[in-house]
């Protein structure tokens, strides 16, 4: 009985320092993605042109792809983000959904990291001031209403919204066919959306960057909120996995 009980306290203890070590790593990747962010926002503030050199570079090399339907898969890949309305609607989806399996931790999150990205983005927009590509450089091929070009919204948005639905998926659901069909498909929607803007004409890559940065700091931090509200203290400690039939149940698991 008592080599039980000391077995477990080593395990438990050995468990808790693998916490405290993920989430140190995981606040030096919020500190690097922001110190990252915060110079290439100073670079682009200070830069004379509206645009580095390899921006166009990159633009009129992307545009000139002739794959097969890769206009269309640029396009489609957009199009969820495009105008509130599509966005909206996709983040209300996901949330009714996890508020219907039970999951309504995970969904008030979801929504909180999706408004955190918002305010912050268009705030940067404002500060920094950087205009959009113009027609007389690259083709445009969208109407955009926002002047502002540094960072990409599109790419920020994709990256903490589709970013915490992967991390959901990863963490809640169980080993199926289904939960890897989900991480394709969010991981393609996170990786894909900069190409597809810079494809556009609506952003210049460094505005991509930029996105990606700051999404992933923003993602960070809200995953971090949530596995502290998951903590022992927290009243809800047992979220829902879906099984691979579809059906729903919760299952204790621990969240650091």
């Amino acid at each position: 009985m008592s080599k039980a009980i000391t077995d477990a306290g080593i395990r438990l203890r050995t468990r808790a320092s693998s916490l405290r070590i993920v989430r140190r790593w995981r606040q030096l990747a919020i500190a690097a993605f922001l110190g990252c962010f915060c110079s290439l926002a100073v670079a682009v503030s200070l830069d004379s042109q509206p645009y580095f050199g390899w921006d166009l570079a990159v633009t009129r090399e992307l545009q000139s792809a002739s794959w097969p339907g890769f206009d269309v898969l640029m396009r489609g890949v957009s199009k969820p983000g495009d105008d509130v309305l599509w966005s909206g609607f996709l983040v209300g989806v996901a949330f009714v959904l996890l508020f219907t399996v039970r999951a309504r931790r995970e969904a008030l999150v979801l929504l909180l990291a999706v408004g955190t990205g918002q305010v912050v983005t268009i705030a940067v927009k404002h500060i920094v001031g950087r205009p959009r590509p113009s027609p007389d450089l690259v083709n445009v091929l969208i109407h955009a209403k926002e002047i502002n070009s540094f960072p990409s919204g599109h790419t920020v948005h994709y990256v903490v919204f589709f970013g915490f639905l992967w991390f959901l998926a990863f963490t809640l659901l169980r080993l199926s066919g289904l939960r890897w069909a989900m991480l394709g498909l969010l991981a393609g929607m996170m990786l894909l959306v900069g190409p597809a803007r810079i494809y556009r004409g609506a952003h210049w890559a460094s505005d991509v960057l930029g996105g990606y940065l700051l999404g992933a700091a923003l993602l960070l931090g809200n995953i971090s909120l949530y596995r502290w509200w998951s903590g022992p203290k927290s009243e809800a400690r047992n979220p829902t996995v879906v099984r691979n039939d579809g059906s729903a149940e919760l299952a204790e698991v621990r969240m650091s």
